[in-house]
């Protein structure tokens, strides 16, 4: 199944079948969430990748989205669930996700947002509520 999802090739700790469209996954993205996984040593569960415009607004999400289609028919938006992390989970999360380059940061009470988008402000870090 990998085969068929080209940006998947050499990637370890995930399958496409974790994302919505994966196809339209950005490569920059798989490849650093492979990595975070890698760096931080256990699981990370996706809870939401790509969104329709109304599944977006069903959630409260904002316009452009990270989590929607750009322009170049691409996403690089997830979720990952923080839910059975506590404290010193969720700071090797976001400490790693830091050093791997990641420049769009959202901690929520259930789950840590990463994006890759570069039409979106950079070196941003957002608590928001669920």
């Amino acid at each position: 199944m990998i085969a068929r999802f080209s940006h998947f090739e050499g990637i370890r700790h995930f399958q496409p079948s974790e994302f919505k469209r994966p196809e339209c996954l950005r490569k920059e993205m798989i490849v650093k969430l492979d990595r975070l996984r890698e760096a931080c040593g256990f699981a990370l569960i996706v809870t939401s990748s790509f969104r329709d415009a109304d599944h977006n607004r069903a959630v409260g999400g904002v316009d452009g989205s990270a989590h929607c289609l750009s322009p170049d028919g691409f996403y690089s938006g997830i979720d990952l669930s923080i839910a059975n992390l506590g404290a010193a989970g969720l700071f090797r999360v976001v400490r790693n996700a830091l050093m791997l380059g990641f420049n769009r940061i959202g901690v929520y009470g259930d789950h840590v947002h990463l994006d890759v988008e570069d039409r979106l402000p950079q070196q941003v870090l957002w608590v928001g509520k669920d």
